[in-house]
């Protein structure tokens, strides 16, 4: 459905997290034509509990783009995966993480005023966006990324750095067990 039938489907079928839907949506659109997508954009089609691999999505954005290059004929489509919640941030970011891999971009749509920074660190490490609403104030706290760092990079860059640390303090141990070894060395030649 394009987005004045999704404003319809809303008033019939919208639960009470949805209430900023149709003003979310306009504000993801927004931010990807301002972005990188200004004059591309061509039509925009809106799947709202739309089931993609088996998870169910709040809402699916397809965007569809023109290519840059007029010689070429294909186009750069984006697909944005969107979930609401109206205050359990926790549940949100599970769902937005559980979905993030099957779609370019993931937002969560919150009206949820706390937050701890362990929730903004994950946000970010999988590249998910965050649109805060409330009443008529819709607003991107934080900006999604298209090629979001995985958690295993993460560990592995935790891992060689811890690993690196204690590498390093064996071979400065060993380098001082030498240099005492010497200089006792050479104090028992001077005596």
């Amino acid at each position: 459905m394009n987005l004045k039938e999704y404003k319809k489907w809303l008033e019939e079928h919208a639960n009470k997290e949805e209430r900023q839907a149709y003003a979310v949506v306009e504000r993801i659109v927004e931010y990807h034509q301002n972005r990188a997508y200004a004059n591309l954009m061509k039509d925009i089609d809106v799947f709202p509990r739309k089931k993609l691999n088996g998870l169910e999505f709040d809402l699916l954005i397809y965007l569809h783009i023109k290519s840059k290059r007029p010689e070429h004929r294909t186009r750069e489509d984006i697909l944005i995966g969107v979930e609401f919640k109206e205050s359990d941030l926790n549940k949100v970011i599970k769902q937005a993480i559980a979905r993030r891999e099957f779609v370019d971009y993931m937002y969560i749509a919150t009206n949820c005023r706390a937050w701890d920074v362990e929730q903004i660190f994950l946000l970010a490490l999988y590249g998910i966006g965050w649109v805060f609403w409330d009443n008529q104030f819709v607003k991107i706290i934080l900006e999604p990324r298209r090629y979001a760092n995985r958690v295993d990079t993460l560990i592995d860059y935790l891992f060689d750095d811890k690993l690196r640390e204690i590498i390093d303090e064996q071979i400065d141990e060993k380098i001082q067990r030498r240099l005492d070894d010497w200089i006792g060395c050479q104090k028992k030649g001077i005596d």
